[in-house]
């Protein structure tokens, strides 16, 4: 017999088999279905009644909560205020605002050169009458390419002049900016 021959003889014998299987033979008057399982639900005890003693002061906000309507106005007036300051900055643009954490606010900005991100940083001081400080860091992206951000707090108890040098904006945790090659 060839080897093509006995492929058809073992196909058909499986598919028999196959047939065979999914009906009951002759002789067979019942099937076994085996022990029986119960599945027991049981109805859970309800929740018990909330404590009388809840405290009903304001909910302080947070990430999970919206924002009020004051802290929303105050967000946007701060967007208002930045925003034709970043358009002029080659590449500028605001990131956020946020003004939950009460008297003062933290705005990310961005720019596409450090001169440029010195005077976003410099028009925004001269803007924000209380003053303003910030943290500035280069970043590198694999969507936007090289960039420069900083975190900007304004209204806040420190403040910070912007230098003139703007090599001196990025400083790594309080070491002096790295030497010009």
């Amino acid at each position: 017999m060839s080897s093509q021959t006995m492929r058809k003889v073992a196909m058909g014998v499986a598919l028999m088999g196959l047939t065979l299987s999914c009906q009951p033979m002759e002789g067979i008057s019942e099937v076994d279905p085996g022990p029986k399982k119960s599945v027991g639900r049981r109805v859970a005890d309800p929740l018990p009644p909330p404590p009388e003693n809840v405290s009903v002061e304001a909910p302080i906000e947070t990430l999970n909560a919206p924002a009020s309507l004051a802290v929303m106005t105050n967000e946007q007036s701060v967007r208002d205020q930045l925003g034709p300051l970043a358009a002029v900055v080659n590449g500028g643009q605001v990131q956020f605002v946020d003004c939950t954490s009460g008297s003062s606010c933290l705005a990310r900005v961005d720019a596409r050169t450090l001169p440029g991100l010195r005077d976003l940083l410099q028009s925004i001081g001269d803007r924000m009458e209380s003053g303003i400080g910030f943290v500035a860091r280069e970043r590198f992206d694999a969507y936007r390419g090289h960039f420069y951000q900083a975190d900007v707090t304004i209204n806040g108890a420190a403040r910070v002049a912007v230098p003139a040098d703007a090599n001196e904006l990025i400083v790594n945790f309080g070491d002096p900016p790295d030497p010009g090659l």
